[in-house]
């Protein structure tokens, strides 16, 4: 097994199987947590969840004990908002859109740079500019 990365207490790791490297989730003492099937997993700064990828093109979520959150169907996920169920969509260096789980689809369009979830909602810099926007969690439809 190879550690890969630390999360705040589970480790990703890769292991060979059948000839080809898979990740999962092992705990401190080495104990495997999630099974090794994974293309690809990583972090989206959850302390509940962890984005995986079967085979390194389409990203869903599982929680740390390897539940199913969401099926794979997104080219990439940065960030995952537990507390609204909430997904961040998009890469370093392109804009970003907000995923709401709960309703099934994208409640803002890929035309911003960063989201700051607060207590009552989230505010939105707009991409390339120093515009923000506020959106209360309830009205995300």
């Amino acid at each position: 097994m190879l550690p890969l990365y630390i999360l705040s207490n589970r480790i990703i790791a890769g292991k060979i199987v059948n000839g080809k490297l898979k990740c999962g989730i092992i705990d401190f003492c080495g104990n495997e947590i999630v099974p090794f099937q994974y293309a690809q997993l990583h972090d989206v700064e959850s302390d509940d969840a962890i984005a995986f990828s079967m085979d390194g093109k389409t990203y869903g979520l599982i929680d740390l004990l390897g539940n199913m959150i969401i099926e794979p169907m997104f080219d990439f996920i940065e960030y995952y908002n537990s507390e609204h169920h909430l997904i961040v969509l998009g890469e370093h260096e392109e804009p970003l859109s907000l995923y709401s789980i709960d309703l099934g689809k994208v409640v803002l369009p890929p035309l911003y740079d960063y989201f700051d979830f607060q207590e009552t909602g989230v505010e939105c810099e707009l991409y390339n500019d120093i515009k923000f926007e506020f959106y209360r969690y309830e009205d995300l439809k």
